[in-house]
């Protein structure tokens, strides 16, 4: 059941999520960028207008322009992290491997 902080933060979150896919097109909307703005809006409790500015930058200045487009970035991301977790937790990797 949805509390009313709950409806206010998703309206806010959806808010910011559907600027940001106006501002920039190219980009749009990605998977992964609600857990970026959640973060930003509930746990660091910036105002929608800090996190739009917040994701613009990410955006705009630290992410590689690449990255939503070829997706290399996250694919070097995910073998960085199953070498880790073959490291650290080999039985794990063995069961997510299976499912390939």
């Amino acid at each position: 059941k949805r509390t009313e902080g709950t409806k206010e933060m998703l309206q806010k979150a959806h808010g910011v999520l559907s600027a940001f896919a106006r501002y920039n097109p190219h980009i749009g909307y990605c998977q992964g960028m609600s857990f970026i703005v959640a973060f930003l809006l509930k746990t660091m409790n910036f105002r929608e207008d800090e996190t739009f500015s917040i994701l613009r930058h990410l955006t705009n200045q630290i992410i590689p322009c690449d990255y939503f487009t070829s997706m290399l970035s996250m694919k070097s991301d995910n073998a960085i992290i199953q070498e880790l977790l073959n490291y650290f937790d080999r039985e794990t990797y063995l069961k997510i491997k299976t499912f390939k």
